[in-house]
């Protein structure tokens, strides 16, 4: 396996989970709303 096989497999990686975290928290917003809407000082 070559530097760049290992690389983009490695990226591909760090995309799925981040397509996973940020599923979870769409689903989390969706159910509960923002923690920073509710929280804002603003």
């Amino acid at each position: 396996m070559g530097y760049t096989e290992l690389t983009g497999k490695q990226t591909a990686q760090r995309i799925k989970r981040a397509k996973i975290v940020a599923k979870i928290l769409n689903s989390f917003n969706a159910h509960f709303g923002s923690f920073a809407d509710q929280r804002s000082t603003l």
